[in-house]
C-alpha cells in the first residue's frame, strides 16, 4: 500500500510495536505479580505467626463525658486519679508526686511519698486496668470512687478525694484497699 502524504499509515494497517513497547507490558505484569505476592505473604504472616497481643485499654474513659463537665474534659478528676496511680505504676514517683494538691504536699514530702511508693509497689504493678466510671463534683472539690483490676484477677477499691488548684483538678486525698 501506499503511503499518505503525511508519512502516516492508513487507519487500519498494523504497525510494528516499538521494542521498549513489547518490554513495558511482561515488565508491568512482573512487577505486579510481585506485588500480589509480597501483599498475600505479609497478610498471611500477620495471622499465622504475628503472635504480639495488643494489651486492653488500661485507662477508663467513660468519665471523659461526665454530664457535671458539660463538654468532654480529659483533665477531669478521675483521668487525673489513673494518670498518677499509672506514673506510680511506672516508677515515675515525682510526676505523680505533682498531680497532688498543695496541702497534701505540705503534709507529705517527696522523700517519704517515694518511699511509700516502694512499700506498695504491689498495688501499683501488673495493673490490667483502671475502672472510675464518675466523679461528684461539689464547688472546688470533687470526690472519686474506681477500682483498680489486676492481671493475676485480684482488685483494689480507690477512693479519692480532689480539690481545684490553679486551673486544673488535684488529688488532696487518696487512699487504695486492696481486696
Amino acid at each position: 500500500m501506499a503511503a499518505t502524504r503525511r508519512g502516516r499509515r492508513p487507519v487500519g494497517q498494523a504497525e510494528e510495536p516499538r521494542p521498549y513497547d513489547r518490554l513495558l507490558y511482561p515488565w508491568v505484569l512482573i512487577t505486579a505479580a510481585i506485588l500480589i505476592l509480597l501483599a498475600g505473604g505479609f497478610a498471611v504472616w500477620r495471622v499465622a505467626f504475628n503472635t504480639t497481643t495488643r494489651p486492653e485499654g488500661l485507662f477508663d474513659t467513660t468519665s471523659v463525658f461526665h454530664p457535671a463537665a458539660g463538654f468532654p474534659d480529659p483533665e477531669n478528676p478521675c483521668m487525673v486519679v489513673q494518670r498518677c496511680l499509672a506514673a506510680s505504676g511506672r516508677g515515675d514517683d515525682r510526676l505523680a508526686y505533682g498531680y497532688l494538691s498543695e496541702g497534701l504536699r505540705s503534709e507529705v514530702s517527696i522523700d517519704r511519698y517515694e518511699e511509700n511508693n516502694r512499700g506498695n509497689r504491689h498495688l501499683f504493678e501488673r495493673v490490667r486496668a483502671y475502672r472510675f466510671p464518675s466523679f461528684e463534683p461539689d464547688g472546688t472539690a470533687a470526690s472519686v470512687t474506681g477500682h483498680i483490676d489486676y492481671t493475676t484477677g485480684g482488685s483494689a477499691e480507690v477512693r479519692a478525694e480532689m480539690a481545684w488548684q490553679d486551673g486544673r483538678w488535684k488529688i488532696a486525698r487518696i487512699t487504695v484497699i486492696f481486696q
